[in-house]
């Protein structure tokens, strides 16, 4: 039996199909904890999971005037990461704190991309680590990155370019307070000012029969499929592989009702 800890930091989207990996995970004898908002105890307590709880409450800073001039950002990754940092900068070094602390016994760390605390931690205790992708994120030439969708109209290279252009802007955000963690709290070096991440370990949590799996994806990324429910609404089970072509509709995406605009009254 492992001790896996899961990172699942976000709103209730975020956090939903990390519980759902932790449920299986605990089903084949693992020991589960869930580092999340204390928002959500009970989920994870629904799912078999321990619970670390982080004092940040994404619902609360979503819902706050500066999470709302985040959500206006829409799709321009420069201004939702810029406000992403602007909101969590002055609390990262109490949340760092708390990721590290629920982390202490953990055979194997997994969590989001966004600040990669999955490989800082893992690489600081020495145990396996990996990276939870949720939608696209792993540079291709075959589709641009989500915030970058008219990357595709000047091909594959811009395709590709739109991944690491996305990356490359989340770790200068990020890098001021991660860089200073790693070396005072982790003990470990300061990474370079260029973001190199095509060889780090990924789960990615959703179904190739809706993003069929690019070519050009490395062997260290791993699709395992939706991480949801084994079971819908009705009690049946979903089915086992899509409908045929002739009848299917196309595939649609979902995010987490949490990234609502308040709609004025």
């Amino acid at each position: 039996m492992s001790t896996i800890v899961i990172f699942g930091a976000g709103s209730r989207g975020d956090v939903q199909p990390c519980a759902a990996l932790g449920r299986a995970l605990r089903a084949r004898g693992h020991e589960v904890t869930l580092v999340a908002s204390a928002r959500y105890a009970s989920l994870a307590a629904g799912a078999g999971l321990g619970l670390a709880p982080l004092t940040a409450d994404p619902t609360e800073i979503l819902e706050s005037d500066a999470g709302q001039e985040l959500l206006a950002g829409g799709r321009n990754p420069v201004k939702f990461l810029g406000g992403f940092r602007r909101i969590l900068g002055p609390m990262a070094e109490r949340l760092l704190a708390e990721c590290l602390d629920a982390c202490k016994d953990a055979d194997l760390i997994l969590g989001p991309t966004l600040g990669a605390l999955p490989r800082h931690i893992g690489e600081h205790l020495g145990v396996p680590w990996a990276l939870i992708h949720f939608q696209p994120s792993r540079a291709t030439g075959a589709f641009p990155h989500p915030f970058v969708p008219r990357a595709r109209l000047l091909g594959p290279y811009a395709n590709r370019a739109s991944f690491h252009a996305v990356d490359q802007v989340a770790w200068l955000l990020s890098r001021p307070f991660i860089n200073p963690w790693r070396q005072e709290r982790l003990g470990l070096p300061p990474l370079p000012l260029r973001n190199a991440g095509d060889d780090r370990p990924v789960l990615a949590c959703f179904s190739p029969a809706v993003v069929p799996r690019p070519r050009d994806w490395p062997r260290s990324l791993a699709m395992t499929g939706y991480t949801g429910s084994s079971t819908s609404r009705t009690g049946r089970r979903p089915p086992t592989s899509p409908p045929s072509s002739t009848t299917a509709p196309r595939p649609s995406t979902s995010g987490s009702a949490a990234w609502c605009r308040r709609t004025p009254r």
